[in-house]
């Protein structure tokens, strides 16, 4: 049986966070209480199935945890500190994060709800579209903040040492090797993807100014570099311009599609049916016909779309003799 993304990421970062914990126990330095520990990358409940699987990295965090709190816990139950942050998550602790939309939370926010059809996204700053929040990966281009984020209590010389400890962290490769995305968006004008995309071929397929696309064809994954939403406000740029110009880029490209409300064998649902055909789970043996039945709901639910019985009957074939009969006893 194919084991849990959670159970492959534990599997994946823990040797890394030993790695990092003995270089820098190796230091010897006294570390004070309230040092952040490093971000390593997280994901909602319901990213391994999205149709989009998408992953949002910004620079850094601020006060991230507790770092010597973190190496104690790590050694004494490696994996642990690493599964208790994927369960804050995916409890939606992010939600009253970010109060603009010029902060990274607030504009991410807003794009997922212009992502997915949905004028109000400010409710989600209650929990509202849940199938939304649980959908998507968050990850860091910096593991260890930079000092002037939040570090008082320890030399700039010392926190760099620990910086370079975990630069090991630092590289997309380690979302392309646990998340799988196929597409990230990163709101983070410094990023060098020289740096960034270290041990990956890429190419630039070009930009503006405000959004570049690069693609590593290896992972089948295009990468779309923003500046962040609080540059964005210093260099008088519209977020809300970014945001509807970056969905657009997604729909030109096909990576999502505009959903119509009643998805039905029509014409101008064409697009929409398509990009389910093609963005179902793979079957396996936790997927089956009513797997189907709950992830075709919820991508609907996802674009405020809903879906007449006989076009959800045509869709996969693996499913289409079962759900015919639902119909019938429906009828």
């Amino acid at each position: 049986m194919k084991e849990s993304l959670k159970t492959a990421y534990v599997n994946y970062f823990t040797p890394l966070v030993s790695d990092f914990v003995g270089e820098v126990e190796s230091l010897g330095l006294d570390l004070p209480k309230g040092l952040p520990q490093p971000f390593l990358p997280l994901f909602g409940d319901a990213y391994e199935r999205s149709a989009l699987r998408m992953v949002i990295v910004g620079q850094d965090t601020k006060w991230w945890g507790c770092l010597r709190n973190f190496i104690e816990k790590e050694k004494t139950s490696p994996g642990k500190m690493l599964t208790d942050e994927i369960d804050d998550f995916q409890n939606l602790n992010f939600i009253e994060w970010g109060s603009t939309r010029y902060t990274f939370w607030g504009f991410v926010m807003m794009f997922l709800g212009v992502l997915y059809g949905r004028s109000d996204w400010g409710v989600m700053k209650q929990g509202v579209y849940r199938e939304i929040l649980s959908s998507f990966g968050w990850g860091n281009g910096n593991s260890v903040e930079y000092y002037n984020s939040s570090p008082k209590n320890i030399s700039p010389s010392d926190w760099d040492r620990i910086r370079q400890a975990g630069r090991r962290f630092d590289r997309i490769q380690h979302i392309l090797d646990v998340l799988h995305p196929r597409v990230v968006v990163v709101l983070w004008g410094g990023m060098n993807p020289d740096s960034y995309f270290e041990g990956c071929e890429f190419s630039s397929c070009g930009g503006d100014g405000e959004i570049h696309q690069y693609r590593i064809p290896a992972s089948n994954v295009d990468v779309f570099h923003l500046p962040h939403p609080g540059r964005m406000r210093w260099e008088a740029i519209s977020a809300d311009h970014i945001c509807t110009k970056l969905v657009g880029l997604l729909r030109a490209q096909g990576l999502t599609v505009d959903y119509p409300q009643f998805v039905r064998q029509h014409q101008d649902s064409a697009t929409a049916i398509e990009y389910l055909k093609n963005t179902v789970p793979t079957r396996s043996d936790a997927f089956d016909k009513f797997a189907f039945v709950e992830w075709m709901a919820e991508e609907l639910t996802k674009n405020n779309s809903f879906m007449s019985v006989p076009t959800l009957c045509d869709l996969p074939p693996s499913a289409s003799i079962f759900l015919c009969r639902m119909a019938i006893r429906i009828s």
